[in-house]
C-alpha cells in the first residue's frame, strides 16, 4: 500500500480509538511479512503513542511467546498473514476493534488456511486494503444485503467465467 493509505488508515483508527466504547479494545493490522516493518514505521513517525502505539508482533516461535505478554500494553497490533495463520490460537482470543487486511486480495481462496484463520479472528469492525483494481470491482458489485453479518471483507470468487454479479460472501 501507499503512504497516502497508511496515513489514512492511520487517521481513521485515531478518530475511531477517542470513542470512549473502543478506545480499551486493540486493533489488528495484518499484512505481508514484507510490509509489517512499513507499517510501524509509518505508524511511529506520524501519529503519537499516547493515540497508536503500535507492537511489531514478529519473530520466531520463542520471541512470539515473549511477546504476546505484551500486547495488552499496546492498542495497535501488526503482524503478518502466516504469523496471524501460525498463532491464530492466540490472536482468536483476543476481541479487537478493528481488523485491517492490508493487500486483502490474499485471501481470495475461502478454503486456504489463511482464510479459515483469519475468519476466526474477533473484531468490531472488519477493513480490508487492497490495490488490486479487480477485486475493488468485485467488492463493489456484491450487494451489500449479501454480505453476511460480522464477515464483511471476506469473501469468495465463483468458478472462472462466471459472471461478476454471481460472487458470494464467504
Amino acid at each position: 500500500m501507499s503512504i497516502t493509505t497508511h496515513l489514512a488508515m492511520q487517521t481513521y483508527l485515531i478518530r475511531k480509538s477517542k470513542n470512549a466504547e473502543c478506545s480499551p479494545l486493540p486493533s489488528l493490522v495484518v499484512c505481508p511479512p514484507t510490509l509489517t516493518g512499513h507499517w510501524v514505521y509509518e505508524v511511529k513517525k506520524f501519529v503519537l503513542n499516547k493515540y497508536l502505539n503500535p507492537l511489531h508482533y514478529t519473530g520466531p516461535p520463542p520471541e512470539r511467546q515473549r511477546l504476546r505478554s505484551k500486547v495488552k500494553r499496546y492498542n495497535l497490533i501488526i503482524a503478518s498473514y502466516d504469523i496471524v495463520r501460525n498463532d491464530i490460537d492466540f490472536f482468536s482470543t483476543i476481541r479487537w476493534n478493528y481488523c485491517v487486511l492490508d493487500e486483502g486480495h490474499i485471501i481470495k481462496n475461502g478454503k486456504t488456511k489463511l482464510c479459515q484463520a483469519i475468519k476466526q479472528l474477533i473484531a468490531n469492525h472488519r477493513l480490508i486494503l487492497t490495490a488490486n483494481l479487480f477485486y475493488q470491482v468485485v467488492m463493489r458489485r456484491v450487494p451489500q444485503k449479501n454480505r453476511k453479518p460480522g464477515c464483511g471483507f471476506y469473501y469468495k470468487l465463483r468458478p472462472r467465467g462466471a459472471a461478476l454479479n454471481s460472487i458470494q460472501i464467504a
